[in-house]
């Protein structure tokens, strides 16, 4: 595994080294040294629910497209979104994506008592095994764009899978829906990232992501399937950053409007993590895993 590799990209016509370590190395910082895993060793230790089920999709291949609030709490947030951040912007040539927090803390509890409850509560914990909370949120806004105009944002969009705790779960839940700005995300199952991961390519130098895979899978003998999921209002697509390869497909006629939020396994249920580090989730708006210093 530890061979490097040489991919030529036909993006930029440059030559891309592979090294099949960055994985070891990503893997190792995040969950031994970021203490991750002695977290979610923890966390299972003292966990007292259990999961009904075992076989959602998002445990078989990563990913599952989801309900989880209804058309008026959308309406209600992106309503909030618009009138705090968007229309007091008065921007000419907006950005291509923007993110704002959701710091208006009765609306965001509300969400999260919508979100985690009846199947997708089961969900989360049989992936989990344990409680969980959230550790980022944001609102984001990407904006339809010419590929000349993406900017470095546009990484989001490329073929990758986040440096992120094993155990880690992301949620995008849509506040429009995909027929109205014909945008979407796509995801490759757990089986088939892990041999992108063995030859060197998923934790690779931002700069050599790729918009298509179908070289590199080819000249590494990899089968690979791309799903395209392109949710409906209230919906949210849920799946492991870390062990899925994923990549935005950018909007065509209009904004998508969504909020990102990140889950990491805990020791008590989330309610009370939430009310504790209110603050520091919800203006972690750029996803970062802090160190932690004492198990959640």
């Amino acid at each position: 595994m530890d061979q490097l590799k040489v991919f030529h990209n036909p993006e930029t016509g440059k030559d891309i080294i592979l090294d099949p370590r960055t994985t070891l190395r990503a893997e190792h910082r995040l969950n031994t040294v970021m203490r991750y895993a002695i977290n979610h060793a923890f966390s299972l230790h003292v966990a007292q629910r259990q999961a009904s089920r075992n076989d959602y999709p998002l445990i078989r291949q990563g990913f599952d497209c989801v309900p989880v609030i209804t058309q008026d709490t959308a309406s209600t947030l992106l309503r909030h979104l618009k009138t705090e951040y968007l229309d007091k912007q008065h921007l000419e040539h907006p950005p291509d994506q923007q993110e704002f927090p959701l710091i208006e803390k009765k609306l965001f509890m509300g969400l999260l008592e919508e979100i985690f409850q009846g199947t997708v509560d089961d969900m989360i914990l049989s992936y989990f095994q344990s409680e969980y909370t959230v550790l980022f949120c944001s609102m984001i806004v990407t904006y339809p764009v010419s590929e000349k105009d993406i900017t470095f944002k546009g990484i989001s969009f490329k073929w990758h899978s986040d440096v992120a705790p094993d155990y880690h779960l992301k949620l995008l839940v849509h506040l429009n829906d995909a027929e109205e700005h014909k945008g979407g995300t796509q995801c490759i199952n757990r089986e088939h990232t892990k041999r992108f991961k063995e030859i060197g390519y998923v934790f690779n130098d931002l700069g050599n992501r790729l918009s298509d895979l179908s070289q590199l899978a080819k000249q590494f003998n990899i089968d690979h399937e791309e799903t395209l999921l392109s949710p409906h209002t209230g919906e949210a697509i849920i799946f492991q950053p870390s062990n899925v390869l994923h990549r935005g497909s950018w909007p065509a006629q209009g904004p998508r409007y969504l909020i990102n939020l990140g889950l990491v396994p805990s020791r008590i249920p989330w309610r009370q993590m939430v009310e504790q580090d209110f603050e520091a989730i919800v203006n972690n708006t750029e996803s970062i895993f802090p160190e932690l210093k004492v198990v959640i």
